[in-house]
């Protein structure tokens, strides 16, 4: 139960509303709480330190109202009362009033905190809230990027990791670790950026203010590892992915699907399923594949195995479904 605020003693003023359009008439009403009356204790009422009104007396109570009406500009504004024996309270006023809409914004984005190995993997972990007065109650996209070459244009720009978010109560915050798996190869300072909404699926009252960053420094350097050439093969494994959450069940898209070896555990192909949720795994030698599709939702990681898909020389298996939970 919150706790009441107490009702001011001095003397203090309200003003209804206290917002509205830029560069349209404004009628503005004052009430006055707790004003002394008497000799030399009149009220004179400012916009922006313009008067507005004067000589208003204060009932017994304390009490008085006025009103006036202005022409905004954009910006935030203050209305002042004041009296001849230096009591003085004011209020503010916005042009134009906030949309009432959701806003997505970095409450933190953290990760090591002294230098790390070159050529390790690195969890950065973000918490994303839902600044505005409104419910965020759809699935909106947070991407990882490791040193873009434009900061500015993140969506134009290549992602290491991604979450999604199902949805976001106004002023509620939600925590997700995103990793980057390659890790940094060169050693000194290397920068993430992470950005929410990264597919504009959300309309926000402030599309401005969705990018966290953080610096991290790296240890050494190490020589990329070469990678193996990969062992020819005419088979390959198809499938959709979808995603089951809260009863339902619904076709989802970037999912990341990999085929380990049934027998090894090697990691044989990998790939990302398509904005519907189909994949392709292409390129199999002949054998039996464990398919795994995993994807992390609201800061918990989502997945689904099918085992032992048998494919032969230049077979195409299709059907292979996927439903991460």
């Amino acid at each position: 139960t919150p706790t009441p605020t107490p009702t001011p003693t001095t003397p203090y003023i309200t003003i209804s509303p206290t917002c509205g359009p830029e560069g349209e008439s404004v009628t503005i009403v004052v009430e006055g709480y707790n004003w002394p009356n008497g000799q030399g204790k009149k009220i004179t009422v400012k916009w922006d330190e313009v008067v507005q009104d004067t000589n208003i007396n204060p009932s017994n109570d304390g009490y008085f109202t006025t009103s006036f009406t202005v022409v905004p500009t954009a910006g935030e504004h203050t209305v002042s009362a004041g009296n001849g024996r230096g009591d003085v309270a004011t209020a503010s006023f916005v042009a134009p009033c906030a949309p009432d809409l959701p806003n997505l914004l970095f409450d933190a984005v953290a990760g090591p905190t002294g230098p790390i190995a070159a050529g390790t993997s690195v969890e950065v972990q973000v918490v994303v809230r839902n600044g505005g007065t409104q419910p965020v109650g759809s699935f909106f996209w947070v991407d990882l990027y490791a040193d873009p070459a434009d900061p500015d244009n993140l969506q134009g720009e290549t992602s290491v990791a991604w979450g999604v978010v199902s949805s976001l109560s106004a002023g509620e915050p939600v925590t997700m670790v995103l990793t980057y798996e390659d890790g940094f190869t060169v050693e000194g300072e290397h920068t993430f950026y992470a950005l929410a909404d990264t597919w504009d699926q959300v309309i926000e009252s402030d599309e401005g203010d969705n990018v966290g960053s953080i610096t991290i420094v790296v240890s050494g350097q190490v020589t990329p590892t070469p990678t193996p050439t990969p062992v020819g093969g005419t088979g390959s494994i198809s499938g959709e992915t979808w995603l089951f959450m809260e009863g339902y069940t619904v076709s989802q898209g970037r999912v990341d699907v990999y085929a380990y070896d049934a027998v090894t555990g090697a990691l044989v192909a990998q790939t990302i399923s398509d904005d519907q949720g189909f994949y392709t795994l292409s390129n199999l030698p002949p054998g039996a594949y464990d398919v795994v599709g995993e994807l992390i939702v609201d800061g918990q990681l989502y997945w689904d195995m099918v085992s032992s898909v048998q494919v032969a020389a230049g077979e195409s298996v299709g059907g292979v479904l996927l439903v991460l939970h």
